[in-house]
Order: structure tokens, then sequence, then C-alpha cells
């Protein structure tokens, strides 16, 4: 496999699908950037970031991807840019390609349709260079913690409505029921998933029977499904870890913090995927997680303070 130089943006407004799309691209060796909205992807292009693609969710609460995308190409952006949607509708394709797109994926990934757009847009991927995973990566403690954050953000949103379902907060149902549907299916929960697209499809038609009578069920079952996964692991070590190595600890940390000083998001991942995979007491597991949770946004400032910090 030729090793692959070229860089794409995810944008979407749901942790848990930032984290499953870098997942899904890590075998290609690609340099992935994330952010979690529509503004901050034009944030990037305006600042002069250029990518062999850009991944830009279709649905997300204040921007859509269709307004992000003309924005962007107002800006005179030309590289290419591809939806990824969960929705299923007929000629959405040729909806895509009218607004400035240059294909779509649809959610839940699928793993030929996605090595069929990285080849078609990425340098350096040529024919039979892609690797060929065995199958969708597992869902990890980062990937968990993102799904629970999202479960909640969505539980919150969706109660702050109260039953008073205007055209504005129907839009927001059928937003926030339509992530959830994807993510519950990527976690395996296929059957609450059916009953979010029962949801989107009922806040679509504006059917507030069904919204009313379905809804706090629905909701019930998403925060049960969000704390078994939110729940502490009962520290797998035993508790605390005796006898780590603390001198290793630091020299990683260190190198965490240069690798932040020159934004080299690549770096930082593998040594937090490296350190993961040892044995540290509680505390330290959990100055991994929020750095893990920090990168994700890109946010390196911050975590080269808390490796400081961890490394005192």
């Amino acid at each position: 496999m030729k090793l692959c130089v070229g860089a794409v943006l995810i944008v979407d407004d749901a942790e848990f699908n930032l984290r499953l799309a870098e997942a899904l691209l890590k075998p290609y060796q690609l340099t992935v950037d994330t952010v979690l909205s529509g503004r901050e992807a034009i944030g990037k292009i305006q600042a002069g970031h250029v990518y062999d693609i850009v991944f830009m969710d279709h649905m997300m609460p204040d921007m859509d991807g269709l307004e992000a995308t003309e924005i962007i190409r107002g800006l005179g952006y030309t590289y290419p840019i591809v939806a990824l949607t969960a929705t299923e509708e007929a000629g959405q394709e040729d909806i895509f390609l009218q607004n400035g797109f240059d294909g779509f994926i649809a959610k839940p990934i699928n793993m030929a349709q996605l090595s069929a757009v990285l080849h078609q847009f990425v340098r350096d991927i040529g024919p039979g260079d892609e690797p060929k995973p065995a199958q969708r990566p597992p869902v990890s403690a980062v990937m968990a913690r993102s799904f629970v954050r999202d479960a909640h953000k969505a539980i919150q949103a969706l109660e702050a409505l109260d039953g008073a379902y205007k055209a504005a907060d129907l839009r927001r149902f059928t937003i926030f029921t339509h992530g959830m549907k994807s993510a519950l299916a990527n976690i395996g929960e296929y059957e609450l998933s059916d009953i979010a697209f029962r949801l989107e499809k009922a806040g679509r038609s504006n059917e507030p029977d069904i919204i009313a009578a379905e809804t706090p069920a629905f909701l019930d079952r998403l925060r049960a499904v969000a704390d078994t996964l939110g729940a502490p692991e009962a520290e797998k070590d035993g508790g605390e870890a005796c006898g780590f190595d603390l001198a290793y600890l630091r020299g990683q940390l260190n190198e965490i913090m240069e690798a932040c000083r020159i934004y080299d998001k690549r770096t930082v991942k593998a040594l937090l995927s490296g350190l993961h995979e040892k044995p540290w007491p509680r505390a330290v597991k959990r100055q991994l997680n929020a750095m893990a949770d920090r990168l994700l946004t890109g946010d390196f400032e911050e975590v080269s303070h808390i490796a400081g910090e961890t490394a005192k």
C-alpha cells in the first residue's frame, strides 16, 4: 500500500460521527481534520486550508450542509465537497450535485462507497492501493463517550421542545432524531434506530400525534443506552494501577506537548493511542480521555495544557 499524504476535513455536528469517520479513514493514512459545525468549516476555508475532500454532513442544527457549502463555494473554493447524509429521499444525489457538492455518501457509511470516493478525489491513492478493512471498527471507549454526549445533547434538545411543535421546532426535532438514527445503528441499537427513523419521518410530515405519543418512550430508552455506555468501567485494571512507569509517561506527555506546539495532530493521536493501551491510575486515564476529547476539535492549546498538568 502506498503511503497517502492527502488531507480531508470532516464536518458533522455529532462527535460520535466524527470519531467513527476518523476510525474508518485511519487505514488510508490520511491527514484528518474535524469540525462540529458548518460555520467552523467555513472558518477553516477562510483561513486558507485546502483539502482533497471536505466530507460535509447534510443535516445540522444551526447551519445545514447545503448552506455551508454554498458559502464555501462563494469564497472561491473549488476542491471536492462530498455530502454525508442519512436521508433516504429519491433524487437527493441531483440535489447535492446542483448545490455545489461533488458527490455524496450515505450514512451509515459503506466501506466500498467510501473507498470509491477516496480513489476518485484524493491525491496519491491509486487503483489497488486501498487497504481492505475486514470489518467496521469496533466502538472504542472514546467513541462511546462521544455517543453519550451526543445522546444527552439530543435528549436535552428534544425535551426543551415540550410538545410545542412550530415549524422551527419540527425542523430541530427532525434533525436530532435523524442524527440519533444513524448513531444508534452504528452502535448496534437497530430497533431504537428504527424508532428514531419513524420519529424523524413524523417530524418531516408534521404528525404531532405520533411525536407526542412516541417521543417520551424513545427518550427513556435513549437515556438508558447512554447511561449504559457512560457507566464507569469499574476501572478495568481493578483499581489504581501499581508500579506504572512514570518516566515513560512523562516522556510521552512531553512529546505530546511538542507535537501540539507544531499542530501535528497525527503524532498526538498516535501518542495518545499508545498511552491508552497501558495500565494507568484512574486520574491519568481521565486526563488521557480529556486530551483525546479536546483533540477532536483541534484544541491543541488545551491538549498541551492537560499534558503539562499530568506530567507534573
